[in-house]
């Protein structure tokens, strides 16, 4: 609504059905995964706030890239219990596990570059 273009319009942008947005819009349907790096990429930005929290900014960074927690696992070369722990803030990462997710949240979405 922001950018002054009919839901129609972003729709056939970002690849898919008008309806999916007007449910987003009237809070009827959540954002799917898989679709955050359309809406980031259409929007050119990441309308979430960001966060200083590790935890918080690890779910932002994975859900903005479109990927699961299976992925990230696999990138960071961790479990998936201990990635879903970083991620409610039950535990932090460290030493080499810190620095690999620091450089990941460091790391540009292709809407930055």
């Amino acid at each position: 609504m922001d950018l002054e273009i009919q839901q129609k319009d972003a729709a056939a942008q970002m690849g898919i059905n008008e309806t999916t947005i007007a449910n987003w819009l009237k809070q009827r349907a959540v954002l799917a995964l898989r679709l955050w790096l359309q809406v980031i990429q259409f929007l050119g930005h990441d309308p979430r706030a960001a966060s200083d929290d590790i935890g918080l900014a690890l779910v932002r960074c994975r859900q903005g890239r479109g990927v699961s927690q299976k992925e990230l696992t696999a990138r960071l070369g961790v479990d998936p219990a201990t990635l879903a722990r970083w991620e409610r803030g039950e535990r932090q990462p460290t030493g080499r596990y810190h620095q690999r997710v620091e450089d990941l949240l460091n790391a540009r979405l292709p809407a930055d570059a």
